[in-house]
């Protein structure tokens, strides 16, 4: 009843007569979701009245950008590097109340009405077909375009108040004067402030328009449990978790990872013997069986819940995770033991963690290359970004990455040192966003070093040396 009611008491929908709806209009249908949502004081139980989203007329753009989960690695170290303040906003019902361009209509069948709703509307409610047609003139949850009209009304609001877009990193907010700098992402704030005034101005700002929920510990963002331990230069430490993530995926897999194994595993993936003396480097094959559709169910599922997990906070599990996604599609019996071992890993090495120490926010690199360890001849390329002190060749010691990169080479190498030079371009690429972002938020680059470990690769790219080409 509180979704109908709110929804007609701020002219979010209106009752119309379903014979008047034009016949090139197309009429979608309300659908209630129930969710749950971890909250500081345990599980919150949510219902909200959504709009069926696949059934729509809507055209154009329907996209909201949204901060990377970089950005917000960035944010963190910004954070403990200058000793700013972290806080955390939520909005309440953001997607609802923004006007639409134009009003969709939606079929409300008799079913979905609790009977306190039927009471109260009466003879305003006009079925056809025991259902009612509702013209939809706000944002709802549903809508495909709801994120980024909610989005554009934030920003129209915040721009008076002295907030705007960065000019090249999506989710990332910053005020013109003073050093607040905010990441957004859907309705959720990370905010780093250098004093409570800043703070302040922000909060003021946005309770003209919304209801917020605040955290000023800022111990929990996307899933993450932060934590902020204040200090000088030496001890002052900003650290990423997911605490209890892993028992509870192994749980909803219902995998014992106690079955068919011996001892404890340190790394994530299947063991390659070396082949020493060989001089030419085979590629890897999988000669093994396909898996049926139960295996290959579990395979996906298992990709799924470890992937959000490795991102972040488990850099080991990163790399073995993207691997057997790129195999979910059609599994074989070696994927399916990949898979338990990587859980098996994951089990004996439950609830990882990230720490951010200061630096002076100097973007450093590292390029790898993995020649043909993917099947069909493929190469896998890593890379590793963290931030660290100005005039040193090597990262900060233990600072945690701010990106990594793990993805199979989208050209088959003829060599490692080609390999090696490719890897060296994608991270070369992937940092330049890197580096945007930083500028952004007030760090700008002088040139960022790239380090590799291959003599050739490096000679190319450097041009001390030159590449013999073919005169065909």
């Amino acid at each position: 009843f509180f979704f109908f009611f709110f929804f007609f008491s701020t002219d979010t929908m209106q009752f119309i007569d379903p014979r008047k709806k034009p016949r090139e209009r197309v009429a979608s249908y309300y659908n209630p979701r129930c969710s749950t949502k971890l909250g500081a004081d345990g599980i919150i139980y949510r219902t909200r009245g959504t709009y069926g989203g696949n059934i729509t007329d809507v055209t154009g753009d329907r996209s909201s950008p949204s901060a990377s989960l970089q950005t917000v690695k960035i944010l963190l170290n910004a954070a403990v590097s200058e000793d700013a303040n972290l806080l955390t906003l939520d909005f309440r019902d953001f997607y609802l109340n923004s006007p639409l361009e134009r009003s969709k209509c939606m079929w409300i069948s008799r079913d979905q009405f609790p009977s306190e709703s039927l009471a109260h509307f009466g003879d305003t409610l006009n079925f056809l077909n025991n259902r009612v047609l509702v013209e939809v003139t706000k944002g709802m949850y549903g809508l495909p375009q709801a994120g980024r009209l909610a989005q554009a009304r934030l920003e129209a609001h915040l721009e008076p108040h002295g907030y705007a877009k960065a000019p090249h990193t999506p989710g990332l907010f910053r005020h013109q004067t003073r050093s607040t700098v905010f990441a957004l992402v859907v309705d959720d704030f990370l905010v780093k402030f250098q004093n409570p005034f800043g703070a302040a101005h922000l909060r003021a700002a946005l309770e003209e328009q919304y209801e917020l929920t605040v955290d000023t510990e800022a111990r929990r963002y996307l899933g993450l449990h932060i934590q902020y331990t204040r200090g000088g230069p030496d001890t002052r430490v900003t650290t990423i978790s997911m605490p209890g993530y892993v028992a509870q995926a192994l749980a909803k897999l219902n995998f014992d990872p106690s079955k068919n194994r011996r001892g404890r595993h340190d790394a994530p993936d299947l063991y390659t013997p070396p082949q020493y003396g060989s001089a030419p480097q085979f590629p890897v094959t999988d000669d093994s069986t396909v898996a049926d559709t139960s295996e290959q169910n579990f395979v996906q599922r298992a990709v799924g819940c470890f992937m959000y997990y490795s991102r972040p906070v488990d850099t080991t599990l990163h790399t073995t995770v993207c691997r057997l996604g790129s195999q979910q599609s059609r599994p074989t019996r070696r994927t399916l033991l990949a898979t338990t071992r990587m859980l098996q890993y994951a089990a004996d090495h439950p609830d990882a963690a990230v720490t951010f120490r200061p630096s002076d926010m100097v973007l450093i690199g590292h390029s790898d290359l993995s020649f043909l360890s993917e099947t069909e001849e493929r190469s896998r390329t890593g890379g590793y970004e963290s931030l660290g002190k100005r005039g040193t060749d090597l990262p900060l010691q233990n600072n945690g990455p701010v990106d990594h990169v793990t993805h199979i080479l989208d050209c088959k190498v003829t060599s490692a040192h080609e390999g090696e030079y490719g890897a060296a371009v994608v991270n070369a690429q992937r940092m330049s966003n890197t580096r945007r972002t930083l500028d952004d938020m007030g760090y700008p680059q002088a040139a960022t070093q790239l380090i590799i470990d291959n003599a050739t690769a490096h000679g190319v790219i450097t041009e001390s040396k030159n590449p013999r080409r073919s005169k065909a």
